[in-house]
């Protein structure tokens, strides 16, 4: 494996242009399965008084899971979006999402999600 793979240097870990931070927004490269892991995530979110996080990504069986258990244990409110999740097993993808994380997490669509947005404003 190349020195830079999973790194800050490494091209295929850039930052898509059409989700490419604003002036000013924080980025934090995440080095590990667990978004939490081996940065200062925790310690940001902390400082921006934020409790609630909204996770999207794959695999589900992987990075989405390890953080949101991490997250968990960490006292943060955890919102599973269940279509905007996905794993190379459907069926594994299917167990965490339905069983496992909605026993520790909120779990919902990003339609249902967007809803509670619409309510809070």
């Amino acid at each position: 494996m190349p020195p830079h793979l999973f790194t800050a240097d490494d091209p295929g870990a850039a930052i898509h242009p059409d989700a490419a931070p604003a002036e000013g927004e924080i980025v934090v490269h995440k080095n590990r399965v667990s978004a939490f892991a081996g940065n200062s995530l925790q310690q940001i979110l902390a400082a921006q008084d934020i409790g609630h996080l909204v996770l999207a990504g794959i695999p589900t069986g992987g990075i989405v899971l390890s953080t949101a258990l991490q997250a968990a244990d960490l006292d943060y409110r955890v919102t599973v979006l269940s279509d905007a999740c996905a794993d190379p097993s459907p069926a594994l993808h299917h167990a965490l999402v339905n069983d496992l994380l909605a026993r520790r997490c909120e779990v919902a669509t990003v339609a249902e999600w967007a809803l509670t947005l619409d309510a809070a404003s």
